[in-house]
């Protein structure tokens, strides 16, 4: 899958372009993935499916990309991944 901005929980993030393999994106996010609707059109945001219940860190960026209409609890948490469609 190819990922065009790497989102951190400290609100620093990456912008590029890099294929990464299902196991990669797994590592960036701390466990199994989950993709989200994203606010950009033919983006996603890969997340960590367990994130809240895990207690993982809010990340203010990546929650406010998320598509409107969308429920989140919270927020996104943990580092995330926006990828192209």
């Amino acid at each position: 899958m190819t990922v065009i901005r790497k989102i951190y929980t400290d609100g620093k993030s990456e912008e590029g372009e890099w294929k990464m393999s299902l196991e990669q994106m797994q590592k960036f996010v701390g466990g199994y993935i989950e993709q989200v609707r994203s606010n950009i059109p033919h983006r996603a945001l890969i997340v960590n499916e367990e994130g809240f219940l895990d207690n993982l860190p809010q990340n203010p960026q990546a929650t406010a990309l998320v598509a409107a209409g969308m429920s989140v609890i919270d927020h996104i948490r943990g580092n995330a991944l926006l990828v192209k469609l």
